[in-house]
């Protein structure tokens, strides 16, 4: 879009630049020119006036024509530096993008990371409650052999969670 854009004023100014006739204005009379002739109102005065004047009108010409050109480059260089400053604009907001999704990312494994903690922390809870509670119920003599067998695989139970949580803790 900004090539087409240049493209156009390029061709503005080629075809300005390649037109006939330009018209100056000096001292409150308006001149065309057109090639060799100077022209006042459709008369041709390029033969009735003085080459001083002559000079003065081409300079006027000559002065206005750098003018535009200096203008022309200037647009040029400010429309190269929008597009610069868009490009560096749009690299930086992919960058942006880039980096909230790394953090979200960071966020969510820490996230996952604080989850399996407290998975573990629970898990080894609640295996030192049932081991404190067998131990109490063993020591008091309470626990009859069936009763025995129950508590060995619970506590087997509690214990492969309590592994498997902390795998995944340190995992992570």
């Amino acid at each position: 879009m900004k090539f087409i854009k240049a493209l156009i004023l390029v061709l503005l100014v080629s075809v300005s630049g390649c037109s006939s006739s330009e018209t100056v204005i000096k001292d409150g009379k308006v001149y065309t020119i057109k090639g060799d002739k100077i022209l006042n109102n459709g008369v041709d005065i390029s033969k009735t006036i003085t080459s001083e004047e002559k000079n003065a009108i081409e300079s006027v010409l000559k002065q206005r024509q750098a003018a535009k050109k200096a203008a022309d480059e200037k647009a040029e260089a400010l429309e190269a530096k929008q597009e610069e400053l868009e490009r560096v604009q749009e690299k930086a907001e992919a960058e942006q993008k880039v980096l909230e999704k790394q953090q979200e990312a960071l966020q969510d494994k820490l996230e996952a990371k604080e989850n399996a903690r407290a998975d573990f922390l629970k898990a080894n809870e609640k295996l030192k409650k049932a081991k404190d509670e067998y131990k109490e119920l063993h020591e008091k003599g309470e626990l009859s052999p069936r009763d025995e067998e129950k508590w060995a695989e619970k506590l087997k139970e509690l214990q492969t969670e309590k592994d498997k949580t902390e795998q995944l803790f340190n995992k992570l």
